[in-house]
């Protein structure tokens, strides 16, 4: 739960502002570690008198299975991640750390990390009872050998007694000590600073850290210097960044802030939504301006080729047993939107083909009314064309056909964001239905693509029990000062529908932790889609002239 917050809560802005960053490449960028973790632990939880869903959430029977599901795969991602370190014929660790993995995701913890990429020292702090801290000394003692690292020896550090280990490569210390209540880990090379240095904050308050006051969960993280181990963030170059969740009566409220060391260069622009297409009964409703560096930037859409790239982005759900999403990008004439979908029916097919391989059905552009759709799938009807909404034009699009019978939303909806002129980002959702649309686009994605069907796993078993405790959520992205991005968010539990249904994908994924897989493919072979030539007006590519 504490990393699924943590990375969940990450995924928007490393989206939506990671391009605001011009500080150049690298390994600047902030001060002090690394990485910086406190969680509260289950106990301390319980006891909070805020965040009550989250609290429910948290105890649930299929909350306890997910987090087995995760304690598994991150153990056997463990030999995944240090193989190259390791000798030949190093064991698998899923045994040694799934226990270990069990206790971290639920025992009030610090993890902090400093240096740079090859010079690193980590430390982790956990709060256990003796029978917790035991298992913890003998597995990694035992994984020590398994892993052919070396033998413990017994050591002393600050008072505390436990053992060490030695090793020829980098980091080339372990040490493992036990301390009042807590257990002390640390890792690095030659010499440890980190570890002796709770140890001491032990002797003298009983803690290795203060704990925290207000907040379940406090995540610090320089994403500049993390830059070397995540390509993401080298693709997305992002600031220094400091999340926070904590409880406001049933809900829970977080807050992401980002902070750069220049001025973000966004230059305010008034919203173009397209009121005469958004409807009721809505289930969602998201709104972005200054979102051209992300297009400009994002490997795939890029090669889209959109001239001017769009600069403000509008989607939303309505409510139906069916995933009926929508979105829309403003353009700037009923000519440019034209011209938009003329290159669109070039370059769209064949990035859906480089995302989903071979799929089902074929695409059909119809030039005569700027019109393109992915024909023969099951089950829906995805379209990409121009709509007119008040006096401006857009690209518009969706899974199913917009039904013709309007319903307008509501002023008090625009009226959250409209007329602050510091809102990048707003985002309204009912969580329980926009997770049924998240779990769908990845169902349909399977199917598209001619994969099996999603696996009944602890993780959609997760999302089944939660679902019916998912209310309204509601995400804002601010600019704070000239030189920081603020995410808000109020939830039930710190995530969109969305997010949770990525994060269930994530976990069930072949090759979790590095990508989200879709479902292995079954047997028929198909031709990938292509635009048909010999439908009325439809062409495999546009005319000079387009026929409108």
């Amino acid at each position: 739960m504490k990393l699924l917050a943590a990375v969940a809560s990450l995924l928007l802005l490393l989206l939506t502002a990671g391009c605001f960053d011009d500080s150049g490449g690298g390994k600047g960028g902030g001060t002090g570690p690394l990485f910086r973790w406190q969680f509260v632990g289950r106990e301390a939880l319980a006891r909070a008198t805020n965040g009550t869903k989250f609290k429910e959430i948290y105890a649930l029977p299929a909350t306890e299975e997910l987090r087995g599901q995760l304690s598994t795969n991150l153990a056997r991602a463990a030999l995944k991640v240090w193989q190259k370190d390791l000798p030949p014929g190093a064991s698998d660790p899923t045994a040694y750390l799934h226990p270990l993995f069990r206790d971290f995701l639920t025992a009030e913890g610090y993890v902090e990390v400093t240096g740079s990429a090859g010079t690193t020292e980590t430390v982790l702090a956990l709060n256990l009872n003796d029978e917790r801290a035991r298992l913890w000394s003998t597995n990694l003692w035992q994984l020590a050998g398994a892993w052919k690292l070396g033998q413990p020896q017994a050591a002393t550090v600050e008072g505390f007694k436990g053992w060490e280990l030695k090793k020829t490569s980098a980091p080339n210390l372990v040490q493992f000590l036990r301390a009042g209540q807590w257990v002390i880990v640390g890792l690095g090379q030659d010499k440890l600073t980190l570890a002796p240095a709770l140890l001491q904050q032990v002797k003298q308050s009983q803690r290795p850290v203060a704990a925290l006051q207000n907040a379940f969960l406090d995540v610090r993280a320089n994403l500049p210097g993390l830059r070397e181990w995540f390509p993401l963030f080298a693709q997305y170059p992002l600031p220094p960044a400091h999340l926070t969740l904590m409880g406001r009566g049933d809900n829970v409220r977080t807050e992401l802030r980002l902070s750069y060391p220049v001025p973000v260069p966004w230059k305010f622009e008034p919203w173009t939504i397209p009121t005469n297409l958004v409807s009721e009964p809505l289930t969602s409703f998201t709104v972005a301006r200054g979102v051209a560096p992300f297009f400009a930037k994002t490997k795939g859409l890029a090669s889209l080729g959109l001239q001017p790239v769009p600069n403000q982005f509008c989607a939303w759900g309505i409510s139906n047993n069916y995933c009926r999403l929508y979105y829309a990008f403003p353009m700037a004439s009923a000519a440019a939107a034209t011209n938009a979908m003329n290159r669109l029916s070039l370059t769209l097919p064949p990035y859906v083909q480089s995302v989903f391989g071979e799929t089902h059905g074929d695409f059909l552009y119809r030039s005569n009314k700027a019109h393109l759709a992915w024909g023969g799938l099951p089950f829906v009807s995805p379209f990409l064309g121009t709509a007119r909404s008040g006096d401006h034009d857009f690209v518009f699009g969706g899974i199913f056909p917009l039904d013709p019978r309007r319903y307008p939303a509501p002023p008090d909806l625009y009226a959250q964001f409209e007329g602050r002129n510091n809102v990048l980002y707003y985002d309204w959702e009912e969580t329980s239905q926009r997770l049924d649309h998240g779990k769908q686009l990845y169902e349909l994605a399977n199917i598209a693509a001619k994969r099996l069907g999603v696996p009944k796993s602890g993780s959609r078993r997760w999302l089944a029990a939660i679902a019916p405790r998912l209310g309204n959520t509601v995400t804002e992205i601010t600019l704070a000062s000239p030189q920081e991005l603020l995410l808000v968010r109020k939830s039930q539990m710190g995530l969109t529908g969305f997010e949770l249904a990525t994060f269930s994908a994530w976990l069930d994924s072949a090759s979790f932790p590095y990508s989200i897989d879709l479902m292995p493919r079954i047997g028929a072979s198909a031709r990938p889609g292509t635009a048909h030539t010999n439908a009325p007006n439809a062409r495999s590519r546009p005319p000079t002239t387009p026929k409108r």
